[in-house]
């Protein structure tokens, strides 16, 4: 088991809540993730040794700190509420998972070199701490069904209304602007900004393709493909006022 600390000036974590967009966490102090795994010996009689060792995966604790100055921006993130409202109630018997993304620039060329991508992830309630003579800091944990680290690629987030759309959309208190999906035949097709650059992987479902990760109205969407500089989404799948966000990788030159 190991741990993954990600720290530094040059790294943007962004927290994205179910239906309320992305946002930008202030103040960020670290993110921190720790794969965790089980292990269960098999033996039999007549033998001293272990016969077989299974391991399960457990998913993935992850931790981050950021300042109380901007505590009420995670709060609607995880509570699922619009991120520009001027008050809000912070409840964690009603937390929401959220999908948490960092994008990490070389102090060197200020050129994205890696990025990381948090699945599906539960956070707890906050720990706050009231210093004296600074700022007060939280710190908020959870575990995510996975993590994954993306070496040489950045990660671009995508979230696509079609037009005349009733759901929520991003606004100023976003770090990130929707899309308008248009028709074209049989698909409604979403540009991306960047040029997608395919990754190499273990796992078949994003080996040799540049589409990492596709939610619809917050849960996983399977039935996305990539073609060149779009997102292609089948016109049966995407009804009048669905949300569909779509995470996709490319060099940062």
């Amino acid at each position: 088991m190991s741990i993954e600390f990600i720290a530094g000036t040059q790294t943007k974590i962004e927290l994205i809540s179910q239906s309320h967009g992305a946002v930008r966490v202030p103040l960020a102090q670290n993110f921190d993730y720790t794969p965790s795994f089980e292990e269960r010996r098999i033996f039999e009689f007549d033998s001293a040794d272990a016969v077989a060792v299974v391991t399960n995966f457990n998913g993935v604790e992850v931790r981050f700190d950021h300042f109380d100055t901007h505590n009420q921006l995670v709060d609607a993130v995880v509570n699922d509420l619009d991120p520009a409202a001027t008050a809000l109630a912070d409840d964690p018997s009603l937390y929401k998972e959220v999908t948490i993304m960092l994008n990490i620039r070389s102090k060197d060329t200020n050129l994205i070199f890696q990025s990381v991508l948090a699945k599906a992830v539960r956070l707890t309630g906050a720990a706050s701490a009231e210093p004296v003579r600074t700022e007060s800091t939280i710190s908020r944990s959870g575990v995510a069904i996975n993590v994954l680290r993306l070496k040489g690629v950045a990660l671009e987030y995508s979230r696509a209304l079609r037009s005349g759309s009733t759901a929520f959309p991003q606004g100023s208190a976003n770090s990130n602007v929707d899309k308008v999906a248009a028709l074209n035949l049989t698909n409604y097709e979403i540009t991306l900004i960047n040029t997608p650059q395919v990754v190499v992987a273990n796992d078949p479902a994003i080996n040799g393709t540049a589409l990492i990760h596709v939610l619809k109205n917050g849960n996983k969407y399977t039935g996305a493909t990539i073609s060149a500089s779009k997102i292609l989404i089948p016109s049966a799948d995407f009804g009048a006022n669905d949300v569909f966000e779509a995470w996709t990788t490319y060099l940062d030159v």
